[in-house]
């Protein structure tokens, strides 16, 4: 048997009564002791060998290489629950209770299984405000569900308390206090690990964040962490996938690390409650700088503010980008040039803009008013002629019908003493008597007579023909230019309204290549509505075919917000709605069952014959036809006109109203150009 020495902590061999060590000398009792197991070699004071044996012990430390006896709670098992110890040395000497160890080890499950269910398990909190309250609030709803967790370790610890019982009354029926002393322990030993586990959890997010911190503060780059913008750029120009965009209006380090652990498997009262409140105590920083607008991280960009000169850098190869995974399989065309202007500076170029389009318009106009006065003019000697030219005929065969008439009334008459010719018509007052008379002509040669002036009438009326027709086309012609002139004037006094509208523009594309985005302020929010206009004016861009072959206004507008909200649902997750909210609304009901590759056919490639016969075809014969004038007027209409003229076309089609309710959502009074 081997047994520790009290005085330098060495191990003494074979019933040894002195170290071979130090020299101390071990008491006879206490060696019995310890060696039926009563008591602990360390129990054994040092003032109680030198009682027993006369000599001076010097303590030594205890050797890292002295061997080490079997643990404390394996003897423990072996020899029983309780120790047997005898009444003379029960006061001063004895095993460590083996309370110690229960309650330990309890705390420490419990402690372990509730941080593990905090970190991986727990659901939604059900309050926000107070970490420690939303964590008791959570524990008296899983303890409503009894959640088997909670039943698994509700289990155990009844095996554990009823294997110490045992153990207690079948050595000592007598301290019956100790089963109550076990009970309440263990309650409030579970008790204070379940309070306790939040703690835990926050110490594993402190961990789990300073680690982080670690990783992405040492080493950057290699981690595809990157805050240069141009570098931004050249990584955007040359990916495929798309990176999930979040708009950062706080701590930037403290978001990217939200970010990360997001993604990984851990519950959500971690996520929103556990790593929110550390986030709040631990200031994370990666050396990113507090400047600059964007931060790539991975598949993430991260923009931090509005910054002009920074977003119009990276927007072209980001809006195409965008574009393109939106549209993969359309050829969408290289980025365009974009320049990013201060609120004040667009407002003066888009009024320069509508007062030269202003001017425009009046000078067309004024055209149309020459154009349709002259046509009046047409008109007016097309109907001169023509009536003219029907008197003629009307004379012509006028005189044919009398011309005949006399010819075949014309007589030859003979008298007493010589034949004589009366004239045309019978004479009864001739002073010669009449002997007998004859017709002159033959009816063929009346006729003949009668059919030159018909001839002439009928040529009289092909002229006049000529000159109706004339006035029909100049009638037409006349039409179609008051209309033209009509709907010029609307949009004169809709480009005039126009500037009433500047304040809430985001932008505007001009034929080929080139779109101006309005800067309304550094905020990080507005970003989201940046790149609702760049996806909108991108697509302006990428579908331009050439300034003769458009669609017209309505659908061009409505079709390009319809496809810009399709990007937006896959940048940035949501729909912003703010441009043409009752024409996109109206658009999306027009094309619900038309098949998605057939409207981007027509879109792209500006088919609008293709269009109509789309419409037709869903609609009935002739629709786009029919409702060719409101459709031209609905963008220059205020919302309530243009709401009323639009029920009207989806009522006759059988669609659903729009209702002002469904308009409710929109946010923003942004137009788009």
């Amino acid at each position: 048997m081997r047994m520790q020495c009290p005085s330098c902590g060495r191990i003494i061999q074979n019933k040894s009564q002195k170290c071979g060590f130090c020299g101390a000398l071990v008491d006879e009792i206490s060696l019995r002791l310890v060696q039926e197991g009563y008591l602990a070699p360390d129990d054994i004071p040092l003032e109680t060998i030198k009682e027993h044996h006369d000599v001076t012990v010097e303590a030594k430390p205890v050797s890292k290489k002295a061997d080490k006896e079997p643990s404390l709670l394996k003897r423990l098992f072996k020899k029983g629950i309780l120790p047997k110890v005898k009444d003379e040395v029960k006061m001063t000497t004895g095993h460590s209770p083996i309370w110690k160890y229960y309650f330990g080890l309890l705390f420490l499950s419990v402690f372990l299984t509730f941080s593990f269910l905090i970190i991986y398990r727990f659901k939604d909190p059900l309050i926000r405000a107070n970490e420690l309250l939303s964590y008791y609030l959570l524990l008296l709803d899983y303890l409503k569900d009894f959640n088997l967790y909670m039943l698994f370790v509700g289990l155990a610890s009844a095996l554990v308390i009823s294997f110490v019982c045992f153990g207690i009354f079948w050595h000592r029926k007598h301290y019956i206090r100790f089963y109550f002393v076990y009970i309440v322990g263990t309650i409030a030993t579970i008790t204070l690990a379940i309070s306790l586990s939040i703690l835990g959890a926050n110490a594993f997010a402190f961990g789990e964040v300073a680690l982080l911190e670690y990783k992405l503060y040492q080493h950057p780059l290699e981690n595809d962490l990157i805050w240069d913008s141009e570098i931004i750029v050249e990584q955007l120009s040359d990916r495929h996938d798309v990176p999930r965009i979040i708009i950062v209006e706080g701590d930037i380090h403290k978001r990217i690390v939200t970010e990360i652990i997001k993604e990984r498997q851990r519950g959500h009262f971690y996520k929103k409650v556990v790593l929110e409140e550390v986030l709040t105590l631990y200031p994370v920083s990666f050396a990113i700088p507090e400047k600059g607008a964007f931060v790539l991280y991975q598949d993430k960009l991260y923009i931090r503010n509005f910054e002009g000169a920074a977003f119009q850098s990276i927007s072209p190869a980001l809006g195409r980008l965008l574009v393109k995974n939106t549209f993969s399989d359309r050829d969408i065309k290289e980025v365009p040039f974009i320049e990013v202007l201060t609120r004040d500076k667009y407002k003066d170029f888009r009024i320069h803009q509508i007062n030269t389009h202003l001017r425009y318009l009046v000078s067309l106009i004024e055209k149309l008013n020459a154009v349709i006065e002259s046509i009046n003019e047409d008109i007016a000697k097309a109907k001169s002629n023509v009536n003219y030219y029907k008197s003629r005929a009307a004379s012509a065969y006028a005189i044919g019908d009398l011309t005949y008439s006399s010819c075949m009334r014309a007589e030859i008459c003979r008298t007493t003493w010589i034949p004589r010719t009366c004239g045309y018509y019978y004479i009864y007052s001739c002073d010669i008597p009449i002997l007998s008379c004859e017709p002159r002509y033959s009816p063929s040669y009346c006729d003949n007579e009668r059919g030159f002036y018909y001839r002439q009438g009928d040529e009289f009326i092909d002229e006049a023909n000529y000159w109706v027709g004339q006035y029909n086309y100049n009638i037409e012609w006349y039409n179609k230019f008051v209309a033209y002139r009509d709907q010029t004037k609307l949009a004169q006094e809709a480009t005039e309204d126009s500037k009433k509208s500047i304040p809430y523009e985001l932008g505007v594309f001009f034929p080929k290549n080139n779109i101006k985005i309005a800067l309304s302020s550094t905020k990080a929010s507005k970003a989201a509505e940046y790149l609702s206009t760049l996806f909108h004016e991108y697509l302006h861009y990428t579908s331009f075919v050439s300034e003769d072959k458009q669609l017209p206004k309505f659908f061009e507008e409505s079709l390009t917000e319809y496809f810009s909200r399709k990007v937006q649902r896959n940048a940035l997750g949501s729909e912003l709605n703010l441009g043409y909210p009752l024409m996109t609304t109206f658009i999306s009901r027009l094309v619900e069952d038309i098949p998605q590759h057939d409207l981007e056919d027509m879109y792209f490639s500006k088919d609008s014959e293709k269009l109509y016969a789309i419409l037709n075809e869903r609609f009935g014969k002739d629709f786009y036809q029919k409702n060719e004038f409101y459709f031209d007027l609905l963008p220059y209409m205020n919302t309530n006109m243009a709401l009323e003229m639009t029920n009207g076309i989806l009522e006759k089609v059988k669609l659903q109203r729009i209702e002002p309710d469904d308009l409710i959502h929109v946010t923003s009074l942004i137009r788009y150009q």
